[in-house]
């Protein structure tokens, strides 16, 4: 399996992880932020992923 590391899960970064989420790569994020609460992570009403 592919696996590809996001660093920064704003809003781009959530994105991009989404996308390569949804291909099937495995996917992790990384964000030097304290206390972030990434964005994204809920799967949005109708998504059928």
């Amino acid at each position: 399996m592919a696996v590809v590391t996001i660093v920064c899960a704003g809003v781009i970064g959530v994105s991009w992880s989404r996308l390569f989420g949804a291909a099937g790569w495995e996917v992790r994020v990384s964000d030097p932020r304290p206390g972030l609460e990434p964005l994204g992570w809920q799967e949005p009403p109708g998504d059928t992923a």
